[in-house]
C-alpha cells in the first residue's frame, strides 16, 4: 500500500474528525450525484458519508502491513459499493476493474 497514506492515517497525528470534515464534502457530492443518477440507494445520505469515511479510515490501518493489501483495498471498495446499494456482481465486477477504465 501506499506509503503517504498509511503515515497520514497512522502517524501524521492528523485527527480522525480533521479527515472526516475535510473529505465529507466529496464524499457528499459523490453520493449526491450516485443518488440522482440512480446508481445509489441510501436512506440517509449524511449518515452514510460518516460511516463510509470512518470504515475507510479504520480498514485501511490493519491492510498496511498485508502481503496482499491491494487487493484487500479492492474488496473494500466492493463493500463501499454494496453499502451504496451497487448489487453484489457489480460491486464486485467495478471494484476490481483499474480506475482508469471506470473514470477515462
Amino acid at each position: 500500500a501506499d506509503p503517504l497514506c498509511r503515515w497520514f492515517l497512522q502517524d501524521s497525528g492528523f485527527p480522525a474528525q480533521d479527515v472526516r470534515e475535510a473529505l465529507g464534502q466529496f464524499v457528499a457530492r459523490d453520493i449526491e450525484a450516485g443518488l440522482e443518477a440512480g446508481r445509489f440507494n441510501v436512506p440517509d445520505t449524511e449518515t452514510t458519508i460518516w460511516y463510509l469515511i470512518g470504515g475507510v479510515v479504520t480498514a485501511l490501518l490493519p491492510l498496511f502491513d498485508q502481503e496482499d493489501a491491494a487487493a484487500q483495498i479492492d474488496r473494500l471498495a466492493e463493500l463501499m459499493l454494496r453499502v451504496l446499494g451497487i448489487s453484489a456482481d457489480e460491486a464486485e465486477k467495478l471494484a476490481h476493474q483499474p480506475l482508469t477504465k471506470q473514470f477515462s
